[in-house]
């Protein structure tokens, strides 16, 4: 039976998709350093110090008291604050997750505060003909909720409210390019799904690059790939060491 179960492992990490990048986590106590501004950004997202009234951890990992990244309102016009890390293609399940903070001020239009995944442009950047996006976005007719987007199902509203505080959003994705599986996530509840459309998955996002009537906050992004691999390799590793006689 153990070897029943050995192989079975480790076939499945033989076929497990192959990822070009490892883990990724920041909560942004080190810097911006792992972000770059998106093209045509007024601004990369700024880096806050610490708030202690946003000094709350809802989560292992999340936030933590500190540094985190700002989105400021920009109401004056133009183009808003936005900042992408290219992770490399990912073929693969793929799931990213951040915490939001927001004063919810205002729902006056532009109200935009996201998490984004999308393809890259060729050239390392983010190409936002096909994404998958979650959070405050104004186009999906209200702006007292959340809601979340993807190129196979257009903007779906969500039916939870915009709260003051830290709000988890997340994106979970299947597969190579077209047909595979996504799932939305707020506050670690399912609130919606949909299907992958057009290349890999190789950047993250977070803010928008708008104008923006609300100030929006950052912290404890993480993404993980194929968490799939992982689980094969503790099932295996029992039979891969060798027992003490």
């Amino acid at each position: 039976m153990k070897y029943l179960l050995m192989a079975a492992a480790l076939s499945g990490m033989l076929a497990a998709p192959a990822l070009a990048a490892l883990p990724f986590h920041d909560d942004f106590e080190s810097g911006m350093g792992n972000w770059t501004k998106t093209p045509g950004a007024a601004d990369a997202l700024q880096l806050n110090g610490p708030d202690p009234w946003k000094d709350i951890d809802p989560g292992p990992w999340g936030v933590n008291p500190g540094y985190s990244a700002r989105q400021p309102a920009y109401v004056g016009g133009g183009n808003g604050f936005q900042s992408y890390h290219n992770l490399g293609p990912q073929s693969g399940y793929l799931k990213a997750e951040v915490y939001m903070f927001e004063d919810y001020n205002s729902t006056q239009d532009p109200i935009q505060g996201a998490l984004t995944l999308t393809a890259e442009n060729g050239s390392g950047e983010p190409d936002f003909a096909e994404y998958l996006r979650i959070g405050v976005l104004q186009y999906s007719g209200s702006n007292t909720v959340y809601s979340f987007r993807s190129s196979t199902g257009g903007f779906v509203q969500t039916s939870v409210a915009r709260k003051n505080g830290w709000t988890k959003l997340g994106i979970e994705a299947d597969a190579v390019g077209d047909g595979g599986q996504v799932r939305f996530f707020i506050d670690d509840a399912l609130v919606g799904t949909s299907t992958r459309s057009g290349a890999d998955i190789a950047v993250i996002t977070l803010g928008q690059n708008f104008s923006n009537y609300e100030n929006f906050w950052y912290d404890g992004v993480n993404v993980v790939p194929e968490p799939a691999s992982a689980l094969l390799l503790l099932l295996a590793a029992p039979f891969l060491l060798r027992r003490k006689s």
